[in-house]
């Protein structure tokens, strides 16, 4: 019998909100999460915007996870997080996981800097105890081992790390454990924290980050628009709960999608630039299509990596021009209210899209003022949609020229 994957839970923090009621309210209200940040401009950062976490008490966060967080610092503390509200929504005991047929693949596409900054210091001043946690803080696999300690997890467990695609390809590869038999129930998905030394390699980077907008921060991510000018960073986590279908009936699991296809692919074009014909991602997206067995009029909404970089919205787009050809598929970039969580965005993304799924609606591509003639013919979604979703596709790329795809389904 052939094994299907489904998502039975998901959880969230993001910009927008800090559970997924949060988050559905935003996306109904077009509420964007990206504020000014005086800190980066105290530090002479040229991008002062950011889509920052709110209202959240990390100190409570702490308490709720127990001791175990002390082995966490922010990204491991969002999945942590967001993994609780996932369990929730699943219908699923913490106990339950702890079996050899239950799986983790969680990733950050950055390490924690923090720790590492604070242990270079002290080293610098020759002053203070560096902390014994440290290591487990600041790991690349940080989120996915204090997951598997959190819950006692025996199955598969490890990172996949591929910047801003990293939380996709975790999801993606999660699937390909529950297809291939390995495991019956996986967490996947990924987490990134907003922070100041973080921020800074970015805003080093050439035409990476916005910064015409500093003044307006809730206009700086314009995918799509003539004056966009860069992405908007920004951080949190995204926990899905990828199960085996006919696992997830027997124990009377909601299901809320299934993964019907999944692609992955490289540009070998550029570590930072995107193929200029998005030739990587075309790759991908078909990849994705061939596999759900998909015409073009079959997808409902495409979700796209959408990130405001003057390259990388043309890339994508051609790429989907090429598979999609005259239909045209109502597209939207989450992107220009939440910002770019980098490797939280896949799975945020993916949480978003089963969110307008479950409730019927797209939410709008905001902040296009004038649009980039380049997009001329495309069915952008520039006020909120309501329409009943049956496949959407959502896409995530990344620096390196790492691209992933995904199409859920509506069962």
């Amino acid at each position: 019998m052939e094994r299907r994957a489904v998502i039975t839970g998901y959880g969230i923090i993001s910009s927008i909100g800090n559970n997924c009621a949060e988050v559905l309210e935003a996306l109904r209200q077009n509420k964007s999460g990206i504020v000014a940040v005086p800190e980066w401009a105290e530090l002479g950062f040229k991008s002062c915007v950011g889509g920052t976490i709110k209202n959240l008490n990390i100190e409570e966060v702490r308490r709720k996870i127990g001791l175990k967080s002390r082995y966490m610092d922010l990204s491991g503390l969002y999945s942590a997080l967001a993994s609780i509200e996932a369990l929730e929504n699943s219908c699923l005991y913490p106990e339950v996981l702890a079996s050899e047929r239950t799986g983790c693949v969680v990733g950050s596409g950055v390490s924690n800097t923090e720790p590492i900054y604070q242990a270079g210091a002290k080293l610098y001043n020759k002053n203070g105890k560096i902390t014994p946690y440290g290591v487990t803080r600041s790991m690349t696999s940080s989120c996915s081992a204090n997951l598997v300690n959190l819950y006692g997890i025996k199955g598969r467990s490890y990172s996949i790390s591929s910047a801003c695609a990293t939380s996709l390809h975790n999801i993606g590869h999660a699937c390909e454990l529950i297809w291939g038999g390995i495991c019956d129930l996986v967490l996947a998905g990924g987490a990134d924290e907003v922070s100041s030394i973080m921020t800074a390699n970015f805003d080093g980077m050439r035409s990476a980050l916005s910064n015409n907008f500093n003044d307006i921060p809730e206009k700086a991510s314009r995918p799509y628009d003539i004056k966009r000018d860069g992405f908007v960073i920004s951080g949190g986590a995204g926990i899905v709960i990828v199960e085996e279908f006919e696992h997830a009936k027997k124990r009377n699991a909601p299901v809320y999608a299934e993964v019907v296809g999944y692609g992955a692919s490289s540009d070998g074009h550029d570590i930072i630039q995107p193929h200029p014909e998005g030739e990587g991602a075309y790759r991908c997206i078909k990849e994705a299509m061939e596999m759900a067995r998909c015409d073009p009029e079959h997808i409902d909404y495409i979700n796209t990596h959408g990130t405001g970089t003057p390259a990388g919205d043309v890339a994508e787009c051609r790429a989907i021009k090429k598979i999609f050809g005259n239909h045209r598929v109502p597209i939207s970039s989450t992107k220009s209210l939440t910002g770019h969580g980098i490797g939280a965005s896949g799975a945020q993304e993916l949480i978003y899209c089963l969110l307008m799924m479950k409730h019927g609606f797209i939410t709008a591509s905001v902040n296009i003022e004038e649009l980039d003639p380049e997009f001329t013919g495309f069915d952008i979604v520039l006020k909120n949609r309501d329409v009943q979703l049956k496949k959407v596709l959502t896409n995530s790329f990344g620096f390196g020229g790492t691209n992933a795809c995904m199409i859920l389904g509506k069962i």
